[in-house]
């Protein structure tokens, strides 16, 4: 239970909530991401002929996917991971 938890305050803070420059990393994904659902919807509603891909498929790594979780605030703990939690206070947030 300890490693686990020990696992899981290494990626919040690494990969997660616990460092604002994660959820900075992926503002450009977003970016692109929202601009390509705007013109799709544009594009729909003008009910245009032009090429429209079918698809905007995105191949990442775990890591990027990681910080993208805390941009659109998935999964989000009402209070940050801390180390000095004892063990009952683990216990309870395992549960």
């Amino acid at each position: 239970l300890l490693m686990e938890y020990s696992e899981d305050l290494a990626s919040y803070w690494q990969k997660g909530y616990g460092n604002p420059l994660n959820s900075q990393m992926s503002c450009l994904l977003m970016k692109d991401l929202i601009l390509s659902l705007e013109e799709a919807s544009m594009r729909n509603s003008r009910r245009e002929e032009a090429e429209v891909p079918l698809a905007r498929l995105y191949f990442a790594h775990a890591e990027t996917l990681y910080a993208l979780l805390p941009l659109l605030e998935m999964y989000k703990d009402p209070k940050p991971l801390r180390s000095q939690h004892n063990l009952e206070k683990i216990r309870r947030v395992s549960v």
